[in-house]
């Protein structure tokens, strides 16, 4: 018995240098977070007890972007995700949620947060923008082109996500044909009744900017395509000298009978 508590012990003694200079590389809560930390739990308790009033909102807002401010991502988090659940309509402080998760590198969670977004707030378009965005970011065009369908499914001819989905096609997919198909769709929708002067301005000035484009990647896929034959046609005229070569050096030293 005695020689199992000296080993215990003499394991727990070779531990500790471990633990303490572990315990000194761990970064130090800033005394402002933990500050803030607590503030932000008296908020979150003010209101989950029904305080739910505009002035409560705005102090609320006030403290998360305090927090952010100061760096103190988790109690934005905290806080950010307790007005979204206290005041669920105010779309534009579930946005900021989002943003601050991305700001934490939560990636995953701010798409399926997103995701939720656009299928529970359908007329929420900055939600589509934002999440068209990220997709983009993730290296996952196809998808932001579905988002933008889904956005103009919900507003039909909307300017935004009908130039989203030609530049989409275009820089991101390098998609020529798609990109002047999303060309002639800004072009429709610029002679739609009600639209706007300046607006239908906007969406022919931009569907000449995609074309401009679809036809410059055209012309330079063209003049690569006409320097990568030329190469061809030299590396096998290359090999085939090369191969008349060996061919004539074998002759010429063939040993004669």
């Amino acid at each position: 018995m005695h020689g199992h508590r000296w080993r215990a012990a003499s394991a727990l003694l070779a531990l500790a240098p471990a633990a303490a200079a572990a315990q000194e590389a761990a970064p130090a809560i800033p005394k402002e977070h933990k500050a803030q930390a607590d503030r932000a739990q008296e908020m979150v308790d003010r209101l989950e007890a029904g305080d739910k009033t505009a002035s409560s909102l705005a102090a609320a807002r006030a403290l998360r972007e305090e927090c952010l401010a100061s760096g103190n991502h988790r109690s934005a988090k905290f806080l950010a995700g307790s007005i979204v659940g206290s005041f669920p309509d105010q779309l534009a402080d579930h946005r900021r949620y989002i943003e601050i998760l991305l700001v934490r590198g939560d990636v995953e969670p701010a798409l399926e947060d997103l995701r939720a977004l656009v299928k529970e707030r359908p007329t929420d378009c900055a939600a589509y923008a934002m999440l068209s965005d990220l997709l983009v970011e993730q290296g996952l065009p196809d998808r932001a082109m579905d988002v933008h369908a889904a956005h103009l499914r919900e507003h039909a001819w909307e300017a935004g996500p009908l130039y989203a989905r030609a530049a989409i096609a275009l820089w991101e997919l390098r998609d020529t044909a798609t990109a002047r198909a999303e060309a002639e769709s800004l072009r429709q929708a610029a002679v739609q009744p009600r639209v706007r002067r300046e607006t239908s301005d906007w969406l022919r000035a931009n569907a000449a900017v995609i074309e401009e484009g679809a036809a410059r990647m055209e012309k330079d896929r063209g003049i690569l395509g006409a320097a990568s034959r030329r190469l061809d046609r030299f590396l096998w005229g290359t090999l085939a000298g090369a191969a008349l070569a060996l061919a004539a050096a074998g002759w010429f030293t063939r040993r004669r009978p």
